[in-house]
């Protein structure tokens, strides 16, 4: 029974060559209901593969085919094991973003977030087939941020795909900073989105720019920021504050921050083994978490401003080339080419927005960003 429709789409597969039809999506005809593991062997031009929904393929069918391919089912057990053995399926996928932007009101003031979010939400939004749902806000308590993860997410299924992005400062020990001078710790923050299921993917381009370990703002504050400046000053084997003011800030192995974000949420090998899942989401539930951050530790995520078609505007460099890599001109507030697709095959994956972000903020100023899937090539949360 299982040969028949083998042989079926191999003859269809051949027919398309015979023609010198490059197609790079190919629909499976209703009826199909098997495939074996070899059908997709080599066939490096397909991208998209849209099967019917009475169809049962074992996971290892597209092992051989080109890893970039997206897969399109129904929502069922079919779309659950390709999900669990890693592939980028859509199976009736809704792509949601929270946005959270940090600028500060007070001697903690960050100038590129006011812009940040617009353009990474205007990004996000302007993508042809991942448009997300993005919700914005600006200047969060640590409590309001993760109340509003909960908020923001708390409709998702297995089959979808929800991003946070924080742009704010972030402090010694991996914490990201609310308005109230509060910590929101990565295990809080990985203990709220544990309960979303599906795909997670978390983008985080902060620094240590002002930290308050005990959420205390005032004098005691201001010195211990002094001190941490100092700090990642002398690494740098530069003068102290108050000798001399500089502009940019050594390299130092240290690592405590990135560490924090990446160790959170997950390591790039159980990445790579294809079969993420988080036995606090949902029943049989899949959860895979996607990491990326601007910098790494005792390093400063800069934001400078940047200038396109005679226009200038202030935004943080790694969430800049982020827009710029995905196909959009955060300054201009338009479309631009999508750099990040260095292999020209349309589509932008995780690991191709990663690396150019990484690249580019990198050879511009002494940021080293990081990610727990650097080279993930199997999911395009940015098409």
């Amino acid at each position: 029974m299982g040969k028949a429709p083998v042989l079926f789409l191999l003859l269809f597969l051949l027919l398309l060559w015979t023609v010198d039809v490059k197609a790079d999506a190919i629909r499976l005809p209703a009826g199909l209901t098997a495939v074996e593991g070899e059908a997709f062997a080599g066939c490096g031009e397909i991208r998209e593969v849209y099967l019917p929904s009475e169809a049962e393929i074992p996971a290892d069918t597209f092992q051989d085919a080109d890893r970039t391919v997206w897969i399109h089912c129904d929502p069922g057990s079919l779309a659950q094991s390709l999900l669990g053995s890693g592939y980028d399926v859509e199976a009736g996928t809704i792509y949601r973003a929270l946005l959270v932007t940090q600028i500060y009101a007070d001697s903690y003031q960050l100038e590129g977030p006011v812009n940040d979010g617009p353009a990474v939400s205007s990004c996000l939004q302007h993508l042809d087939r991942t448009n997300y749902q993005a919700s914005l806000r600006r200047d969060l308590t640590a409590s309001e941020i993760l109340e509003a993860c909960g908020n923001a997410f708390r409709d998702a299924t297995d089959y979808d795909v929800s991003l946070f992005y924080y742009s704010g400062h972030g402090t010694e020990g991996g914490n990201l900073l609310g308005t109230d001078h509060r910590n929101v710790s990565m295990a809080s923050l990985r203990n709220v989105l544990d309960a979303v299921p599906g795909r997670k993917v978390i983008i985080i381009d902060a620094c240590y720019s002002g930290t308050a370990a005990d959420g205390i703002f005032g004098n005691a504050v201001s010195r211990a920021v002094t001190q941490l400046k100092n700090k990642v000053r002398s690494l740098a084997g530069l003068p102290k504050i108050g000798t001399e003011e500089s502009g940019n800030v050594g390299q130092e192995a240290a690592d405590s921050f990135n560490a924090a974000v990446i160790s959170a949420f997950g390591s790039s090998a159980a990445l790579k083994s294809r079969s993420v899942r988080s036995t606090a989401s949902a029943a049989n539930g899949i959860s895979a978490y996607y990491v990326m951050t601007a910098c790494a530790a005792d390093e400063l995520s800069w934001e400078d401003e940047f200038t396109s078609g005679g226009q200038t505007l202030a935004m943080g460099a790694f969430t800049h080339y982020l827009c710029r890599g995905c196909g959009w001109d955060g300054v201009r507030s338009a479309a631009t080419a999508r750099y990040a697709d260095t292999d020209g095959d349309g589509l932008v994956t995780f690991g191709e927005a990663f690396t150019y972000a990484k690249n580019m903020a990198g050879s511009r100023f002494n940021q080293h960003a990081r990610s727990n899937a650097a080279d993930l090539r199997s999911f395009s949360p940015f098409r």
